[in-house]
Parts: structure tokens; C-alpha cells; sequence
């Protein structure tokens, strides 16, 4: 086998690999929020949720989590139809919105596994949890960063608009799902609803990715070149 097809058989891997998590991590995030409890109401509200919800709590966060923690990598799939123009603002984009994942995604793991082990049988403990992480700034800096995501995936969209690589309605709908984002709650059927545009602005794009040949992508780079040509003279 020559270097050239080795090449190309380790870029088609990764491709897919890259267009696969574009999928899971927004399905792993909406699903998770669709089945979990809500963590905005009073303790002893979210005790009684948790209890209630009983063995699909911890997994539902787990599950949001996980697809939290996925996100960066479905950014650098984003960043593959920016190779040129609008790359810079995408590029800066997915540095911001992987800062505020990975702070969001470790936080509910943590946040809900330590819950999780308390509930039902030490509520008097979990509740003293919960008042701590919403009282001390050390417990909740990972939300002190969460507009970091929300402005991240926006100039992200605005990037992919500017590359024209993708039909616009694909950066459009992860702007909508950006601005949503804000409104989205944090968990149960609202959330769930609030987060679809999100999710399919992520994993649209991960589908053109998989589906996408290796001659159809030396197209699309062709007419990318040519539209840079035409802007430039």
C-alpha cells in the first residue's frame, strides 16, 4: 500500500469518526435532558424529582454528560467545512464553546452522581449538597462560564455561513439553537424541545460528513476556491 492511500484511508477514518460524534453527542445531550429531572427548581423540589425518578437519574446525567464531553470533537468536525474563509471565527468559536463543555460536562457528572448516591436514603445530606453548590462560586464555576458556550456556537455559525461549504440553513439553524440555548431550562420536555434546533445544527453537518465522498469533497473545494477567486477580484 502506497503513502498516498494510506493517507487517504486514515483522513476517510477519521472523517467518519469525527461525523459519528457530530451525531451521538447532541443525541446523548437531548436525550438526557429529555429523561432527567429539573435542576433549576428548590432543593426540596429537586430531592423529591430525584427520588421520584429514581434508577434513570444518575444515568440521565451521565448520559448529558457524556454528551457534553463530545462536544469538542463534533467542534473540529464544524471546523473541517472552514478550512479557509470564515475559519478564523470558527476556530475561536469551538476554543470558547469547548471551555464552557467541558467545565458544564464534568459539573453534572459530578453533580449528579454525588446526588444519585445520597438519594433517598440521606436527603437531610443531599439537601446541604445542593444549597452548598448554589451558594459557593468554587462549586459553580463551571456554570460562571457557561455564556462562553452559547457565544462560541454563534461565531461558529456566522463561520460556516461565511465558508459556504454547508446549505446555509445548517449554521442558521445552530444560531437559533445557540440564542435557545439561554431559554432552554435544565431538564424534562421544555429543555428537550428547547435544544432541537441545537442538535440538528450540530448533526446535520455531521451527516454531510459522512455522507460525503472523497471526489465530492475535492469538488467542494474547488468551487470553494473559485468562489474565494470571484470575492477577491
Amino acid at each position: 500500500m502506497n503513502t498516498n492511500t494510506e493517507l487517504e484511508r486514515v483522513s476517510s477514518t477519521r472523517r467518519v469518526l469525527l461525523a459519528l460524534t457530530m451525531l451521538v453527542a447532541p443525541l446523548a445531550l437531548v436525550i438526557g435532558h429529555l429523561i432527567t429531572v429539573s435542576a433549576s427548581e428548590d432543593s426540596d423540589a429537586l430531592i423529591r424529582d430525584i427520588i421520584a425518578a429514581g434508577p434513570r437519574y444518575v444515568p440521565s446525567t451521565i448520559l448529558i454528560a457524556f454528551g457534553v464531553l463530545l462536544l469538542p470533537v463534533a467542534f473540529v468536525g464544524l471546523m473541517r467545512f472552514a478550512p479557509g474563509r470564515g475559519g478564523i471565527l470558527v476556530t475561536i468559536g469551538a476554543a470558547l464553546s469547548t471551555i464552557a463543555a467541558l467545565g458544564a460536562g464534568a459539573g453534572n457528572a459530578m453533580f449528579g452522581m454525588v446526588l444519585g448516591s445520597l438519594l433517598p436514603g440521606h436527603p437531610q445530606l443531599a439537601r446541604q449538597v445542593i444549597e452548598v453548590a448554589g451558594n459557593s462560586s468554587a462549586a459553580t464555576w463551571e456554570w460562571q462560564v457557561f455564556y462562553l458556550f452559547p457565544i462560541g456556537l454563534v461565531l461558529m455559525a456566522i463561520g460556516l455561513i461565511l465558508a459556504r461549504r454547508l446549505p446555509v440553513w445548517m449554521p442558521i439553524i445552530l444560531g437559533v439553537g445557540s440564542i435557545l440555548l439561554l431559554i432552554s431550562g435544565a431538564g424534562g420536555l421544555y429543555t428537550f424541545v428547547m435544544l432541537l434546533p441545537l442538535a440538528v445544527g450540530l448533526a446535520a453537518p455531521g451527516v454531510t460528513l459522512l455522507t460525503r465522498s472523497p471526489a465530492g469533497r475535492r469538488r467542494a473545494a474547488e468551487a470553494a476556491a473559485q468562489v474565494q477567486h470571484v470575492d477577491s477580484e
